[in-house]
Protein backbone atom coordinates (compact mmCIF):
# COMPACT_ATOMS: atom_id res chain seq x y z
CA UNK A 1 0.00 0.00 0.00
CA UNK A 2 1.33 3.43 -0.97
CA UNK A 3 1.93 5.97 1.73
CA UNK A 4 -0.73 8.65 1.78
CA UNK A 5 0.59 11.92 0.36
CA UNK A 6 0.76 14.96 2.59
CA UNK A 7 -2.00 17.44 1.77
CA UNK A 8 -0.54 20.83 0.90
CA UNK A 9 -2.55 23.97 0.15
CA UNK A 10 -1.00 26.87 -1.76
CA UNK A 11 -2.82 30.17 -1.14
CA UNK A 12 -2.17 32.86 -3.77
CA UNK A 13 -2.94 36.42 -2.67
CA UNK A 14 -1.93 38.39 -5.79
CA UNK A 15 -0.75 38.39 -9.41
CA UNK A 16 2.95 38.58 -8.52
CA UNK A 17 2.67 35.23 -6.78
CA UNK A 18 0.86 33.77 -9.79
CA UNK A 19 3.94 34.61 -11.84
CA UNK A 20 6.45 33.38 -9.29
CA UNK A 21 4.74 30.16 -8.18
CA UNK A 22 2.33 29.13 -10.95
CA UNK A 23 3.93 30.32 -14.18
CA UNK A 24 7.35 29.30 -12.90
CA UNK A 25 6.25 25.67 -12.62
CA UNK A 26 6.93 25.47 -8.87
CA UNK A 27 3.37 24.45 -8.04
CA UNK A 28 3.45 21.71 -10.68
CA UNK A 29 6.69 20.31 -9.27
CA UNK A 30 5.32 20.35 -5.73
CA UNK A 31 2.23 18.46 -6.88
CA UNK A 32 4.45 15.53 -7.89
CA UNK A 33 5.50 14.94 -4.28
CA UNK A 34 2.41 16.07 -2.37
CA UNK A 35 -1.36 16.21 -2.71
CA UNK A 36 -1.54 19.86 -3.72
CA UNK A 37 -4.52 22.20 -3.88
CA UNK A 38 -4.43 25.86 -4.91
CA UNK A 39 -6.83 28.68 -4.04
CA UNK A 40 -6.45 32.34 -4.96
CA UNK A 41 -7.70 35.81 -4.21
CA UNK A 42 -10.61 36.65 -6.50
CA UNK A 43 -8.94 40.02 -7.15
CA UNK A 44 -6.16 38.27 -9.12
CA UNK A 45 -6.39 39.20 -12.78
CA UNK A 46 -4.21 36.38 -14.12
CA UNK A 47 -7.09 33.95 -13.87
CA UNK A 48 -6.21 32.01 -17.01
CA UNK A 49 -2.93 30.91 -15.42
CA UNK A 50 -4.69 29.86 -12.23
CA UNK A 51 -7.57 28.05 -13.85
CA UNK A 52 -5.29 26.09 -16.17
CA UNK A 53 -3.48 24.62 -13.17
CA UNK A 54 -4.85 21.09 -12.55
CA UNK A 55 -4.68 21.61 -8.78
CA UNK A 56 -6.72 24.82 -8.74
CA UNK A 57 -9.70 24.65 -6.38
CA UNK A 58 -11.24 28.12 -6.59
CA UNK A 59 -11.17 31.71 -5.40
CA UNK A 60 -11.78 33.43 -2.09
CA UNK A 61 -13.30 36.90 -1.88
CA UNK A 62 -11.91 39.82 0.08
CA UNK A 63 -13.43 42.97 1.56
CA UNK A 64 -11.55 46.21 0.70
CA UNK A 65 -12.69 47.83 3.96
CA UNK A 66 -11.30 44.98 6.02
CA UNK A 67 -8.05 45.07 4.06
CA UNK A 68 -7.72 48.81 4.69
CA UNK A 69 -8.07 48.14 8.43
CA UNK A 70 -5.23 45.61 8.22
CA UNK A 71 -2.99 48.13 6.45
CA UNK A 72 -3.76 50.75 9.12
CA UNK A 73 -2.63 48.28 11.75
CA UNK A 74 0.54 47.52 9.78
CA UNK A 75 1.38 51.24 9.94
CA UNK A 76 0.81 51.30 13.69
CA UNK A 77 3.08 48.28 14.12
CA UNK A 78 5.81 49.97 12.08
CA UNK A 79 5.56 52.96 14.42
CA UNK A 80 5.54 50.88 17.59
CA UNK A 81 8.55 48.80 16.53
CA UNK A 82 10.36 51.47 14.51
CA UNK A 83 13.64 50.78 16.31
CA UNK A 84 13.84 47.20 15.07
CA UNK A 85 14.77 48.12 11.51
CA UNK A 86 16.37 51.29 10.20
CA UNK A 87 13.99 51.00 7.24
CA UNK A 88 10.88 51.42 9.40
CA UNK A 89 11.49 55.14 10.19
CA UNK A 90 12.16 55.71 6.49
CA UNK A 91 8.83 54.13 5.64
CA UNK A 92 7.06 56.26 8.27
CA UNK A 93 8.62 59.35 6.70
CA UNK A 94 7.19 58.42 3.31
CA UNK A 95 3.81 57.20 4.53
CA UNK A 96 2.79 59.72 7.21
CA UNK A 97 5.53 62.37 7.17
CA UNK A 98 7.05 61.32 10.54
CA UNK A 99 10.52 62.80 10.61
CA UNK A 100 13.65 60.69 10.62
CA UNK A 101 15.65 60.60 13.86
CA UNK A 102 18.71 62.21 12.26
CA UNK A 103 16.85 65.03 10.51
CA UNK A 104 17.56 68.61 11.57
CA UNK A 105 14.93 70.00 13.96
CA UNK A 106 13.30 66.58 14.01
CA UNK A 107 11.35 67.12 17.25
CA UNK A 108 9.97 70.45 16.11
CA UNK A 109 8.88 68.95 12.79
CA UNK A 110 7.17 66.06 14.54
CA UNK A 111 5.26 68.49 16.77
CA UNK A 112 4.12 70.45 13.70
CA UNK A 113 2.97 67.22 12.08
CA UNK A 114 0.94 66.29 15.15
CA UNK A 115 -0.81 69.67 14.99
CA UNK A 116 -1.42 69.42 11.26
CA UNK A 117 -4.90 69.04 9.81
CA UNK A 118 -5.72 66.38 7.25
CA UNK A 119 -4.93 62.68 6.84
CA UNK A 120 -1.24 62.79 7.73
CA UNK A 121 -1.84 64.72 10.92
CA UNK A 122 -4.60 62.32 11.98
CA UNK A 123 -2.44 59.30 11.20
CA UNK A 124 0.52 60.70 13.16
CA UNK A 125 -1.68 61.40 16.18
CA UNK A 126 -3.15 57.90 16.02
CA UNK A 127 0.30 56.32 15.90
CA UNK A 128 1.64 58.40 18.79
CA UNK A 129 -1.37 57.59 20.97
CA UNK A 130 -1.90 53.92 20.14
CA UNK A 131 1.77 53.14 19.53
CA UNK A 132 2.83 54.44 22.91
CA UNK A 133 4.91 51.84 24.75
CA UNK A 134 2.61 51.94 27.80
CA UNK A 135 -0.72 52.00 25.95
CA UNK A 136 0.05 49.77 22.99
CA UNK A 137 -0.83 46.51 24.74
CA UNK A 138 -4.34 47.81 25.42
CA UNK A 139 -4.89 49.04 21.86
CA UNK A 140 -3.33 45.90 20.38
CA UNK A 141 -5.98 43.65 21.92
CA UNK A 142 -8.81 45.95 20.85
CA UNK A 143 -7.58 46.35 17.28
CA UNK A 144 -6.87 42.68 16.68
CA UNK A 145 -10.24 41.67 18.13
CA UNK A 146 -11.93 44.00 15.63
CA UNK A 147 -10.07 42.60 12.61
CA UNK A 148 -12.45 39.86 11.44
CA UNK A 149 -11.15 36.70 9.81
CA UNK A 150 -12.15 36.34 6.16
CA UNK A 151 -14.92 33.76 6.42
CA UNK A 152 -14.79 32.82 2.74
CA UNK A 153 -11.08 32.03 3.06
CA UNK A 154 -11.68 30.22 6.35
CA UNK A 155 -14.40 28.04 4.83
CA UNK A 156 -12.25 26.99 1.89
CA UNK A 157 -9.27 26.15 4.08
CA UNK A 158 -11.57 24.19 6.40
CA UNK A 159 -13.02 22.19 3.50
CA UNK A 160 -9.63 21.33 2.01
CA UNK A 161 -8.14 20.78 5.48
CA UNK A 162 -4.49 20.53 4.43
CA UNK A 163 -1.70 19.25 6.62
CA UNK A 164 0.50 22.18 5.59
CA UNK A 165 -0.43 25.55 4.11
CA UNK A 166 2.00 27.52 1.92
CA UNK A 167 1.50 31.25 1.61
CA UNK A 168 3.77 33.33 -0.69
CA UNK A 169 4.07 36.57 1.24
CA UNK A 170 5.30 40.14 1.04
CA UNK A 171 5.10 40.28 4.87
CA UNK A 172 2.45 42.95 4.29
CA UNK A 173 -0.56 40.81 3.41
CA UNK A 174 -4.04 41.14 4.97
CA UNK A 175 -4.77 37.61 3.76
CA UNK A 176 -1.62 36.43 5.51
CA UNK A 177 -2.96 37.61 8.86
CA UNK A 178 -6.10 35.56 8.24
CA UNK A 179 -4.17 32.51 7.04
CA UNK A 180 -2.05 32.42 10.20
CA UNK A 181 -5.11 32.75 12.47
CA UNK A 182 -7.14 30.17 10.56
CA UNK A 183 -4.29 27.66 10.59
CA UNK A 184 -3.75 28.12 14.32
CA UNK A 185 -7.45 27.54 14.96
CA UNK A 186 -7.58 24.41 12.79
CA UNK A 187 -4.23 22.95 13.84
CA UNK A 188 -2.70 23.35 10.36
CA UNK A 189 1.00 24.08 10.00
CA UNK A 190 1.55 27.36 8.15
CA UNK A 191 4.57 28.37 6.09
CA UNK A 192 5.11 31.84 4.63
CA UNK A 193 7.36 31.98 1.56
CA UNK A 194 8.95 35.43 1.61
CA UNK A 195 8.85 36.79 -1.92
CA UNK A 196 11.10 39.84 -2.16
CA UNK A 197 14.46 41.09 -0.92
CA UNK A 198 13.13 43.90 1.29
CA UNK A 199 10.03 42.19 2.69
CA UNK A 200 11.30 41.22 6.13
CA UNK A 201 13.04 44.52 6.84
CA UNK A 202 10.84 47.23 5.32
CA UNK A 203 7.14 46.31 5.44
CA UNK A 204 6.00 45.81 9.03
CA UNK A 205 6.17 43.12 11.73
CA UNK A 206 4.05 39.99 11.95
CA UNK A 207 1.27 40.08 14.53
CA UNK A 208 -0.47 36.93 13.29
CA UNK A 209 2.57 34.73 12.94
CA UNK A 210 3.06 31.69 10.72
CA UNK A 211 4.71 28.60 12.15
CA UNK A 212 7.60 28.67 9.67
CA UNK A 213 9.26 30.95 7.14
CA UNK A 214 10.88 30.03 3.85
CA UNK A 215 13.29 32.87 3.10
CA UNK A 216 15.89 33.87 0.53
CA UNK A 217 19.11 33.64 2.44
CA UNK A 218 21.24 33.98 5.54
CA UNK A 219 20.50 37.73 5.48
CA UNK A 220 16.74 37.07 5.49
CA UNK A 221 17.16 34.60 8.33
CA UNK A 222 18.96 37.26 10.36
CA UNK A 223 16.13 39.74 9.65
CA UNK A 224 13.50 37.18 10.67
CA UNK A 225 15.23 36.59 14.00
CA UNK A 226 16.23 40.18 14.85
CA UNK A 227 13.24 42.12 13.51
CA UNK A 228 10.42 39.58 13.86
CA UNK A 229 11.56 37.46 16.78
CA UNK A 230 11.51 34.07 15.04
CA UNK A 231 13.57 31.17 16.34
CA UNK A 232 16.30 30.21 13.89
CA UNK A 233 14.96 26.64 13.70
CA UNK A 234 11.72 28.00 12.23
CA UNK A 235 13.38 29.89 9.39
CA UNK A 236 14.63 28.05 6.30
CA UNK A 237 16.84 29.80 3.72
CA UNK A 238 15.63 28.25 0.43
CA UNK A 239 16.16 31.02 -2.12
CA UNK A 240 13.42 32.23 -4.44
CA UNK A 241 11.71 30.78 -7.54
CA UNK A 242 12.05 34.14 -9.31
CA UNK A 243 15.74 33.59 -10.08
CA UNK A 244 15.94 29.82 -10.05
CA UNK A 245 16.28 29.28 -13.80
CA UNK A 246 18.88 32.02 -14.18
CA UNK A 247 21.77 29.93 -12.93
CA UNK A 248 21.49 27.34 -15.69
CA UNK A 249 21.26 30.04 -18.37
CA UNK A 250 24.08 32.41 -17.51
CA UNK A 251 26.73 32.29 -20.17
CA UNK A 252 24.58 29.87 -22.18
CA UNK A 253 22.09 32.00 -24.14
CA UNK A 254 22.22 31.21 -27.84
CA UNK A 255 20.53 34.32 -29.23
CA UNK A 256 20.72 38.07 -28.64
CA UNK A 257 17.88 40.54 -28.04
CA UNK A 258 19.61 43.36 -29.96
CA UNK A 259 21.97 43.64 -32.92
CA UNK A 260 24.22 46.15 -31.12
CA UNK A 261 26.32 46.07 -27.93
CA UNK A 262 24.48 47.51 -24.96
CA UNK A 263 24.41 48.37 -21.27
CA UNK A 264 21.17 47.90 -19.34
CA UNK A 265 19.91 50.87 -17.31
CA UNK A 266 17.45 49.44 -14.80
CA UNK A 267 14.97 51.89 -13.29
CA UNK A 268 13.59 51.74 -9.75
CA UNK A 269 10.09 51.58 -8.33
CA UNK A 270 10.50 54.43 -5.84
CA UNK A 271 10.45 58.01 -7.20
CA UNK A 272 13.84 59.07 -8.60
CA UNK A 273 14.94 61.26 -11.51
CA UNK A 274 16.24 58.68 -13.98
CA UNK A 275 15.98 60.91 -17.05
CA UNK A 276 18.79 63.23 -15.91
CA UNK A 277 21.13 60.28 -15.42
CA UNK A 278 20.22 58.86 -18.82
CA UNK A 279 20.89 62.22 -20.51
CA UNK A 280 24.35 62.37 -18.92
CA UNK A 281 25.19 58.86 -20.12
CA UNK A 282 23.77 59.52 -23.58
CA UNK A 283 25.98 62.58 -23.90
CA UNK A 284 29.02 60.63 -22.69
CA UNK A 285 28.57 57.97 -25.38
CA UNK A 286 27.71 60.49 -28.10
CA UNK A 287 30.79 62.62 -27.45
CA UNK A 288 33.23 59.71 -27.31
CA UNK A 289 32.61 57.40 -30.27
CA UNK A 290 36.29 56.45 -30.23
CA UNK A 291 35.66 54.74 -26.87
CA UNK A 292 32.15 53.34 -27.17
CA UNK A 293 31.73 52.70 -30.93
CA UNK A 294 28.18 51.35 -31.42
CA UNK A 295 27.30 50.99 -27.72
CA UNK A 296 23.77 51.85 -26.64
CA UNK A 297 21.87 51.94 -23.36
CA UNK A 298 18.74 49.82 -23.05
CA UNK A 299 16.52 51.66 -20.58
CA UNK A 300 14.27 49.37 -18.60
CA UNK A 301 11.83 51.37 -16.44
CA UNK A 302 10.59 49.50 -13.41
CA UNK A 303 7.36 47.71 -14.39
CA UNK A 304 5.51 49.19 -11.40
CA UNK A 305 7.34 52.52 -11.09
CA UNK A 306 5.74 55.09 -8.82
CA UNK A 307 4.88 58.58 -9.99
CA UNK A 308 7.75 61.08 -9.98
CA UNK A 309 7.52 64.64 -8.69
CA UNK A 310 9.83 66.50 -11.04
CA UNK A 311 11.36 64.22 -13.60
CA UNK A 312 11.54 65.39 -17.20
CA UNK A 313 9.41 63.24 -19.46
CA UNK A 314 11.48 60.54 -21.11
CA UNK A 315 11.18 61.02 -24.89
CA UNK A 316 13.12 58.37 -26.74
CA UNK A 317 13.60 60.51 -29.86
CA UNK A 318 15.59 63.04 -27.82
CA UNK A 319 18.31 60.43 -27.20
CA UNK A 320 20.84 59.13 -29.70
CA UNK A 321 22.17 56.14 -27.78
CA UNK A 322 19.28 55.19 -25.46
CA UNK A 323 16.44 52.84 -26.41
CA UNK A 324 13.53 51.54 -24.36
CA UNK A 325 13.50 47.87 -23.47
CA UNK A 326 10.82 46.39 -25.76
CA UNK A 327 9.37 44.24 -22.96
CA UNK A 328 8.42 47.39 -21.04
CA UNK A 329 7.99 49.84 -23.93
CA UNK A 330 4.22 49.69 -24.51
CA UNK A 331 3.35 49.70 -20.83
CA UNK A 332 5.69 52.63 -20.13
CA UNK A 333 4.69 54.79 -23.10
CA UNK A 334 0.98 54.34 -22.45
CA UNK A 335 1.04 54.61 -18.69
CA UNK A 336 4.32 55.97 -17.30
CA UNK A 337 2.54 58.10 -14.68
CA UNK A 338 0.47 55.26 -13.28
CA UNK A 339 2.47 52.06 -13.66
CA UNK A 340 2.38 51.34 -9.92
CA UNK A 341 -1.35 50.75 -10.18
CA UNK A 342 -1.04 48.18 -12.97
CA UNK A 343 -0.06 45.15 -10.90
CA UNK A 344 -1.66 42.85 -13.47
CA UNK A 345 1.28 43.70 -15.74
CA UNK A 346 3.66 40.86 -14.90
CA UNK A 347 6.59 40.77 -17.37
CA UNK A 348 7.83 37.27 -17.99
CA UNK A 349 11.09 36.45 -16.24
CA UNK A 350 12.01 34.18 -19.17
CA UNK A 351 13.26 37.31 -20.95
CA UNK A 352 15.66 38.38 -18.21
CA UNK A 353 18.41 35.82 -18.92
CA UNK A 354 18.50 36.85 -22.58
CA UNK A 355 18.69 40.55 -21.66
CA UNK A 356 21.28 40.21 -18.90
CA UNK A 357 23.48 37.47 -20.29
CA UNK A 358 24.20 39.55 -23.40
CA UNK A 359 24.65 42.92 -21.69
CA UNK A 360 28.08 44.52 -21.25
CA UNK A 361 27.17 45.52 -17.68
CA UNK A 362 24.25 47.11 -15.80
CA UNK A 363 23.67 50.57 -14.38
CA UNK A 364 20.86 52.07 -12.33
CA UNK A 365 19.54 52.96 -8.87
CA UNK A 366 19.45 50.30 -6.17
CA UNK A 367 16.85 47.60 -6.83
CA UNK A 368 16.55 43.82 -6.82
CA UNK A 369 17.87 43.99 -10.40
CA UNK A 370 21.27 44.41 -8.76
CA UNK A 371 21.11 40.80 -7.57
CA UNK A 372 19.90 39.59 -10.94
CA UNK A 373 22.84 41.32 -12.62
CA UNK A 374 25.32 39.73 -10.23
CA UNK A 375 23.84 36.31 -10.89
CA UNK A 376 24.83 36.80 -14.54
CA UNK A 377 28.27 38.09 -13.49
CA UNK A 378 27.52 41.57 -14.77
CA UNK A 379 29.14 44.49 -13.02
CA UNK A 380 26.55 46.83 -11.48
CA UNK A 381 27.04 50.60 -11.27
CA UNK A 382 24.65 51.51 -8.48
CA UNK A 383 23.41 55.10 -8.37
CA UNK A 384 23.28 56.16 -4.73
CA UNK A 385 23.24 59.95 -4.92
CA UNK A 386 20.64 62.56 -4.01
CA UNK A 387 18.66 63.72 -7.06
CA UNK A 388 17.71 66.89 -5.18
CA UNK A 389 13.97 66.25 -5.44
CA UNK A 390 12.82 62.92 -4.05
CA UNK A 391 13.33 61.72 -0.50
CA UNK A 392 13.30 58.23 -2.01
CA UNK A 393 16.26 58.87 -4.30
CA UNK A 394 18.85 56.12 -3.87
CA UNK A 395 21.16 57.94 -1.45
CA UNK A 396 18.47 57.40 1.16
CA UNK A 397 17.63 53.93 -0.11
CA UNK A 398 21.26 52.91 0.49
CA UNK A 399 21.29 54.64 3.87
CA UNK A 400 18.04 53.29 5.26
CA UNK A 401 17.23 49.99 3.54
CA UNK A 402 18.49 47.10 5.64
CA UNK A 403 18.91 44.71 2.70
CA UNK A 404 21.59 46.88 1.04
CA UNK A 405 23.88 46.63 4.06
CA UNK A 406 27.30 45.49 2.84
CA UNK A 407 26.32 45.22 -0.82
CA UNK A 408 28.96 47.81 -1.74
CA UNK A 409 31.60 45.29 -0.61
CA UNK A 410 30.61 42.83 -3.33
CA UNK A 411 33.36 42.68 -5.99
CA UNK A 412 30.82 43.26 -8.75
CA UNK A 413 29.30 46.47 -7.36
CA UNK A 414 30.41 50.08 -7.76
CA UNK A 415 28.33 52.72 -6.02
CA UNK A 416 28.18 56.29 -7.37
CA UNK A 417 27.47 58.70 -4.50
CA UNK A 418 27.69 61.86 -6.64
CA UNK A 419 26.11 62.36 -10.06
CA UNK A 420 29.29 64.17 -11.15
CA UNK A 421 31.09 60.82 -10.93
CA UNK A 422 28.54 58.90 -12.98
CA UNK A 423 30.13 59.27 -16.42
CA UNK A 424 33.67 58.57 -15.17
CA UNK A 425 32.49 55.41 -13.40
CA UNK A 426 30.62 54.37 -16.53
CA UNK A 427 33.70 54.90 -18.71
CA UNK A 428 36.02 53.09 -16.30
CA UNK A 429 33.70 50.11 -16.10
CA UNK A 430 33.32 49.96 -19.88
CA UNK A 431 37.07 50.06 -20.45
CA UNK A 432 38.12 47.61 -17.73
CA UNK A 433 35.28 45.15 -17.21
CA UNK A 434 35.22 41.88 -19.15
CA UNK A 435 31.80 40.19 -19.27
CA UNK A 436 31.60 36.62 -17.95
CA UNK A 437 35.25 36.75 -16.88
CA UNK A 438 36.34 33.55 -15.13
CA UNK A 439 38.11 35.62 -12.49
CA UNK A 440 34.77 36.27 -10.84
CA UNK A 441 34.32 32.86 -9.23
CA UNK A 442 34.14 34.63 -5.90
CA UNK A 443 30.97 36.47 -6.93
CA UNK A 444 28.58 33.65 -6.03
CA UNK A 445 30.26 33.19 -2.66
CA UNK A 446 29.72 36.87 -1.85
CA UNK A 447 26.20 36.81 -3.30
CA UNK A 448 25.18 33.76 -1.27
CA UNK A 449 24.66 35.91 1.83
CA UNK A 450 21.83 37.75 0.06
CA UNK A 451 20.48 34.86 -2.03
CA UNK A 452 20.99 31.16 -1.40
CA UNK A 453 22.97 29.64 -4.25
CA UNK A 454 23.57 25.92 -4.70
CA UNK A 455 23.03 23.19 -7.26
CA UNK A 456 19.58 22.09 -6.10
CA UNK A 457 16.57 23.73 -7.83
CA UNK A 458 14.06 25.74 -5.82
CA UNK A 459 11.24 23.14 -5.96
CA UNK A 460 13.61 20.60 -4.40
CA UNK A 461 14.51 23.00 -1.59
CA UNK A 462 10.83 23.77 -1.01
CA UNK A 463 10.05 20.05 -0.96
CA UNK A 464 12.72 19.57 1.70
CA UNK A 465 11.18 22.41 3.72
CA UNK A 466 7.72 20.87 3.52
CA UNK A 467 9.08 17.50 4.67
CA UNK A 468 10.92 19.15 7.56
CA UNK A 469 7.72 20.95 8.61
CA UNK A 470 5.80 17.69 8.32
CA UNK A 471 8.19 15.99 10.75
CA UNK A 472 8.24 18.90 13.19
CA UNK A 473 6.28 18.22 16.31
Amino acid sequence: MENKKTKVLLVIAGDLFVRNYIRSGVAHKISEAFQLSIIANDACSLKADLESAPNFSGYFKTDPKHEAAHYNYFTLLIFRYRNRSKTFPFRLKRDIGWNLPDEAFSRIKKLKLLLKKGKRGREARRCVLQGNRLLFRFYKKRIEAKLPINQDLSQQISEIRPDILLFPSSAYDPAGNDVARICKKLGIKSVYLIDNWDNLSSKSVFWARPDFLGVWSEQHQEHAIRIHGFESSRVYPIGTPRFDDYFSQRGATTSKPFDFPYVVFSGCCLPFDETTALKALDQEIREHPEIYNELRIVYRPHPWRQKRKAEATFIESEFTHVVLDPQIRDQFLSNSENMSEQVSFQPSTDYYPLLLDNAQFVCGPLTTFLLESLIFKKHYIGLSYDDGTHITSPHNAFKYYEMYKGIDKHPGVTLVHNIQLLTSSFRTTFETYTPNCKEYKSWDKALNYYLRIDDSPYPQRLTQLIKAVEKDS
